[in-house]
């Protein structure tokens, strides 16, 4: 092996710090396709929350002062409020906001790991949610050519929302188990 073969220590550091920046730079943009996603999902439910308080307002505005009698104002509410819901249930997984019963946990297993239990209840939830994705899209197709009343949309559109929040929540729930499961580089 002559002098040429050999690697000059500075050149493993260099090679070492690309990589390191390489990963990070992967790391940083699947984090911002991430953010771009809940900033979204937000969005959207924002949007549904606004529209079903407008048409709300619509509706005690016609009641009590025009009288003029919309008939889809009440329907359109109602679709909002579906919609609004269950992406907000997707931001509360991505958030970690969903409520949990911790009566067994904080009383029977004080001074003891809890992970187990919490990978038995991430596994559950994850499982609940498949569900929720399966039926979600059986419900959508079986919808096939309704049509809703007043606002004449495909009733498949209302449906979709279930789906859709169980794809958002699992995909949620997974970021979080690879975040729980990674190592850290420090």
């Amino acid at each position: 092996m002559g002098k040429a073969d050999k690697e000059l220590p500075t050149e493993g550091v260099f090679r070492r710090t690309m990589e390191a920046r390489r990963k990070t730079s992967w790391f940083e943009a699947i984090r911002a396709v991430h953010r771009l996603l809940v900033r979204g999902v937000e969005g959207a439910a924002l949007v549904a929350l606004a529209a079903m308080g407008g048409s709300v307002f619509l509706m005690v505005l016609d009641r009590y002062l025009l009288g003029i009698g919309y008939f889809w104002p009440e329907e359109l509410a109602r679709f909002s409020f579906i919609w609004c819901s269950l992406l907000g249930a997707s931001i509360a997984v991505e958030r970690r906001g969903h409520f949990a019963v911790t009566f067994f946990s904080e009383k029977f297993l004080t001074g003891r790991k809890t992970s187990p239990l919490n990978a038995v209840v991430g596994g559950c939830s994850i499982v609940a949610v498949l569900i929720l994705i399966i039926k979600g899209f059986e419900l959508t197709t079986s919808a096939g050519g309704q049509i809703s009343p007043a606002l004449r949309i495909p009733m498949s559109w209302v449906f979709l929302a279930v789906p859709v929040a169980g794809v958002l929540m699992l995909y949620f729930m997974l970021v979080q188990v690879g975040v729980a499961v990674r190592p850290s580089h420090q």
